[in-house]
């Protein structure tokens, strides 16, 4: 977004907007848990702005009931950034409601943001809101009345903000400072050294020597089976020949 920059960002005029994709969605009813306004805080909190006017609400923070309108228009300005206004308050409500058919903006005070990081219905989203009307606004209902009425009382909650430049200088000093951290782990990170590192199967493969005995060994395994396979078999003693001899010449003694 151009605040970003510095440079506060434009509204799209009035006949751009409405000729364009843009919709105007008004929601009334009640914010018990603050959830719909603690989400624009924190988009507002994003902000370099001020809003002075929220000072003098004190209709709005009197009021126990939490009863809200909240008028959101997609890609009201023109870099395409969305806004949103929060009146809260019955007495603050109820003026609203009286300029709906008049071609003059509302002057009461509001909370008002753009909003960036949220999508409209995320808004919502388990927000735990008690509805009494949640709908886009039609271009012909009452000739486009009401669709310029909310304009234009969303433009004037514009005007109404300030830039904040002390606010401005803080971000930038903290995103400096971020990226003085960010420079600084990679420097401390020494790089890993290839030979400090073992291959994959290191642990896995055996060593030549080790692949050598190994089969060896099978090998004589292998033979002393077949050894006595053919023991069992023939009934022959399959001992050296010094054992044979010995063998013989005890029968010869005996007999």
């Amino acid at each position: 977004m151009e605040l970003d920059l510095g440079i506060p960002p434009e509204p799209k005029e009035f006949g751009v907007l409405f000729d364009s994709t843009s919709n105007i969605i008004i929601f009334s009813g009640s914010d018990p848990h603050f959830h719909l306004r603690h989400r624009l805080g924190l988009e507002f909190d994003d902000t370099p702005l001020r809003n002075p006017e929220l000072a003098r609400d004190t209709d709005g923070q009197r009021d126990l009931t939490q009863n809200i309108t909240l008028i959101y228009i997609t890609r009201f300005f023109t870099d395409r950034v969305d806004f949103a206004l929060y009146i809260k308050g019955i007495k603050n409500m109820t003026e609203f409601s009286k300029g709906t058919f008049s071609k003059k903006a509302y002057v009461g005070p509001c909370f008002a943001t753009p909003v960036m990081g949220y999508e409209c219905e995320d808004l919502f989203n388990d927000a735990k809101l008690i509805t009494t009307r949640l709908d886009t606004v039609s271009r012909t209902e009452t000739k486009g009345l009401r669709w310029r009425y909310y304009y234009e009382t969303a433009r004037r909650a514009w005007d109404m903000l300030e830039f904040d430049w002390e606010k401005f200088r803080e971000r930038q000093r903290m995103e400096e400072r971020e990226m003085e951290e960010m420079d600084i782990g990679e420097r401390a990170s020494p790089p890993t050294s290839q030979s400090e590192t073992p291959p994959e199967d290191y642990a896995l493969t055996p060593s030549d020597d080790e692949t050598e005995e190994t089969e060896t060994y099978g090998k004589e395994e292998e033979e002393e089976e077949e050894e006595e396979e053919e023991k069992k078999d023939t009934g022959v003693d399959l001992r050296g020949e010094g054992e044979a001899l010995e063998l013989e010449k005890r029968d010869s003694e005996t007999a």
